[in-house]
């Protein structure tokens, strides 16, 4: 099976924005990874791709974030991490981020014909 691209996509944002929304919350986690000197990639490396079982307290953190932004904003948080030496040097996401999913909704319309109309993704070079 050959190698190629792939589409993704994330709905982010930014850690200013995430703080002023929870900023108890977001300064617990910003804390708990300096204490036990933790990068945002590694975390987010280890959240997506790795179980992140002797950093429970860093674990319970991250969820307590999340639950608050839930809260404020009724939208889904989560860290995630993009491989730089994996993608193209026109992404727009390098190493962490803060996604957010729920943000977009079907129109009436939409949710009419959902079953028959896919979103398909593609990459071109050029």
């Amino acid at each position: 099976m050959g190698m190629g691209y792939a589409a993704n996509y994330a709905d982010v944002i930014q850690d200013k924005d995430l703080e002023n929304l929870c900023p108890k919350e977001y300064k617990a986690f910003m804390d708990i990874l300096k204490t036990k000197d933790i990068s945002m990639e590694e975390i987010a490396f280890q959240i997506n791709y790795q179980e992140i079982e002797e950093n429970k307290d860093v674990e319970e953190c991250y969820e307590r974030l999340c639950k608050a932004f839930n809260e404020v904003t009724e939208l889904e948080l989560a860290l995630g991490f993009h491989c730089e030496d994996d993608g193209d040097r026109y992404d727009d996401i390098r190493g962490p981020y803060w996604s957010v999913f729920g943000v977009y909704d079907l129109t009436p319309a939409g949710k009419k014909y959902f079953n028959i109309i896919k979103r398909a993704f593609f990459v071109t070079f050029g």
